[in-house]
Order: C-alpha cells, then structure tokens, then sequence
C-alpha cells in the first residue's frame, strides 16, 4: 500500500482542521459576526441556566400579571382606623383586633378581620433603588418589578443584541422569584393601579409556606409597604381589592391632622402599643 494512501485519510482531518480554524480566526476578525456569535452564546447560557427547572417552574416564569384598575373608596365610605409604623401613618379597613408581633418578626402589626388576618411589614423608602435604576433606564422600583413580571422567556430567544440581553437577563433573575408560587388560580397574579398607588398581587406559594401578598407602591412619596394575607385560603380576590381600594399611606405629620380631621372613623396605633 502507497504511503500517500496510508496518509489521505490523516490529511483529510487536517485540511478540514485548518478550514475550521480559519472560520473561527475569521468570525473573530470580524466584529459584526464576533457579535452575533457571542450573542447566540450568552443566550443559549441564559436559558441553559434554567435547565434544572421543573415544567411548572418554566411555566411560572412564562406567565404574566393581570393589569387591574383599582377604584379609591373614600374614606366616609367605609370605617377606617390608621396605623403608625415608624415615621408613617397607614389608614386602613377597620379591625375586629390587632396582634403586636415581636421587634424581630416580619409583621410590625397583624390586623385581624373576620375571615384572614392582614400582616403590615414596615414601610421602606425606594429613594435609593430608584436613583440606581434610573441608571439602567427605569424611572422607578415598580417600573422595574412590573418589568421583570412581564417578561418572558421568549424575549430573552428574542434580544437583539448584548445590551438588551444583558437587561432582559436582569429582569430574568427578578422574576425567579415567583417559581415556586401557586399561579394556577386564574386572575390571582395581579398588576395593579390606583390613581396614587401602584403595586402588585402575589400569589401564595403553598410548598414554601408563603402566603399571598401585595406589594404597594407610593411613587409621589417614593414609599412602598409590603401587606401579607394569611391564611391565603380563605382570602378571597375582593378581599385584597377591598383592602387596597382604601390602603393610605402619609408621613406621621400629615397622618396627626387627618387622624384629627376624621374622628371616631379611624383608631389610632403605635408600633405595637395602644
């Protein structure tokens, strides 16, 4: 047998070797093409992220919020009562009692109606999350959350270049958060908005042992407050719409004259103490 038939096949992969590697040198001599293929790269990274995800998992991640207008009871509608946390004043539905959680609980109080009770965290200024997000384009932390809730994986498939995939990721990494909530129940993951408020409806996440909550926004007063309804089973839609529909929040200055200005509609508490 003739050495160069011993060879052909050897010389073959060779030639083939140098063919690829004179497309790899190329695609990397080119920025257009250097682009597009590290694009497909960080997308396919992205998503390849997600692999260990269950299909309900994947599922949540491709659902989104139900946009819900929110109609504002005044408050000779309804009684009311108001709760100091810190330097603000809530004004809230009427309780049948209150429970006053430990300093280091979640709760700052709990209000107890006939059928749930309603967690209150302490309220937290979003001055500071707003001042860095309006570096990446988002006015404000609602902005951002309401963003990552709409997401889906397909615009991450979609991003056309790295910068939108690099925002579309970010958004991605917020909305892990909602995996493992109870999303079945239809209309239960809710975007909603109220002439002064904003916020979000999220559901229970049973297998954690995570209630239903709201997260409320206050953009004129750069101010959000965190509501958790327990136990989630016997909080009914309305339920939360009712709450939210009369849900105020002021500086404690502004609270002291509307506490003054309502009278007996309203009961006033201290962090705790009566």
């Amino acid at each position: 047998m003739a050495f160069d038939d011993i060879n052909r096949p050897m010389m073959k992969r060779f030639r083939l070797g140098i063919v690829a590697l004179a497309v790899v040198v190329g695609c990397c001599a080119s920025p257009w093409a250097w682009r597009i293929g590290t694009l497909r790269w960080a997308k396919w990274s992205a998503l390849h992220r997600l692999a260990t995800l269950t299909p309900a998992q994947l599922a949540n991640l491709d659902k989104v919020p139900q946009v819900v207008s929110l109609r504002r009871v005044l408050p000779e509608a309804i009684a009311l009562e108001t709760v100091n946390i810190s330097s603000f004043v809530l004004c809230v539905p009427h309780a049948e009692s209150r429970e006053y959680p430990k300093s280091e609980d979640l709760y700052r109080v709990i209000l107890n109606y006939p059928r749930f009770k309603v967690g209150v965290v302490k309220p937290f200024s979003t001055a500071n999350a707003d001042a860095q997000l309006r570096t990446e384009h988002l006015p404000c932390a609602y902005d951002f959350r309401s963003a990552a809730y709409r997401l889906r994986l397909d615009d991450i498939r979609m991003a056309p270049d790295l910068a939108s995939l690099r925002g579309r990721t970010l958004l991605l990494a917020e909305k892990m958060e909602i995996i493992n909530m109870d999303l079945g129940r239809k209309g239960y993951f809710e975007d909603f908005r109220r002439d002064d408020m904003c916020g979000f409806v999220i559901p229970p996440a049973r297998a954690l042992g995570l209630s239903a909550h709201a997260e409320a926004y206050f953009p004129q007063l750069k101010v959000s407050v965190v509501l958790w309804f327990i136990p989630s089973d016997k909080v009914l839609m309305s339920d939360i719409h009712d709450f939210l529909s009369v849900l105020e929040i002021t500086p404690e200055s502004e609270g002291k004259r509307e506490r003054e200005e309502l009278g007996s509609t309203r009961y006033s508490i201290r962090d705790g103490a009566r």
